[in-house]
């Protein structure tokens, strides 16, 4: 098990009798300011997994949560006994992205993408070291499994075609999609796959994919400190302009500005 989805910048790790300040990846010994509690972890990590399986986002719903049960704590880890605070901040995170990876599934999104989202985001914790930006991660994880069940939601009415290669675009975003690619995904010809596309979503397979990208940008741009001009690159716009008119279209105001205000319009 695990704890709270969102830890700030500044986490207590309670280990035995002795938590930590962890910033950066420096470790100090501070007061004691509370006890582990496993049974009010579970109750926010309940919420957390309820409301992703039913695609929404219970950030919120774990906060509250939170301060019914009397605290305002950013997470409190489960103690696994071990001299590495960093270490247990990311076996914390890891288990939980297996339980949101699970839970997906249980919602019905297709193995194979919970799997890939699942090591994707376990090779980027791996590879951090700076609990801040840990943080940001564990949060874009669990926004991505949420709009995972979202767009699974959404999508019932769909061909087994269109849903494959809709889920094989969402995947791959951060990749060059290429038409012939994703048509030998499917099994169609090129041209019949748009045409097929077009009919069944009511929308071109090229917009498809550029909002899609959007979508992820925005997760991005809210829970990393990626340079935006990295961000573009990133998903494939080939432009740091280009990528600025298709954002500013979708989301009504640019980059910069949505990272500004938080996403909130």
């Amino acid at each position: 098990m695990t704890s709270a989805l969102r830890f700030e910048s500044r986490s207590v790790i309670l280990m035995a009798d002795q938590p930590y300040q962890v910033e950066g990846s420096q470790a100090e010994p501070v007061t004691p300011v509370s006890r582990n509690d496993y049974q009010r972890m579970l109750s926010v990590e309940d919420v957390l997994l309820r409301s992703l399986a039913e695609g929404v986002n219970g950030m919120a719903g774990a906060e509250k949560e939170q301060k019914k049960q009397g605290n305002s704590y950013g997470g409190e880890l489960l103690d696994y006994g071990l001299d590495d605070p960093i270490r247990t901040i990311l076996d914390n995170m890891i288990i939980f992205t297996g339980l949101c990876s699970r839970t997906a599934v249980r919602a019905g999104v297709s193995a194979p993408a919970a799997k890939e989202t699942e090591a994707k985001y376990v090779r980027r914790l791996e590879a951090c070291s700076d609990p801040a930006e840990l943080a940001k991660i564990h949060e874009e994880m669990y926004l991505t499994y949420v709009r995972l069940v979202q767009e699974l939601h959404s999508e019932k009415g769909y061909s087994k075609a269109i849903r494959s290669c809709r889920d094989y675009i969402r995947r791959n975003c951060t990749s060059p999609l290429k038409l012939e690619d994703i048509a030998r995904h499917v099994g169609y010809s090129e041209y019949y796959l748009t045409r097929k596309f077009a009919k069944e979503t009511g929308q071109k397979l090229s917009d498809y994919i550029r909002d899609v990208r959007i979508d992820f940008a925005k997760g991005l741009l809210l829970t990393t400190s990626k340079d935006i001009q990295t961000i573009s690159e990133e998903l494939q716009f080939g432009s740091r302009g280009y990528f600025d008119r298709c954002f500013t279209k979708a989301a009504g105001m640019s980059p910069a500005r949505y990272r500004e205000v938080g996403g909130r319009g």
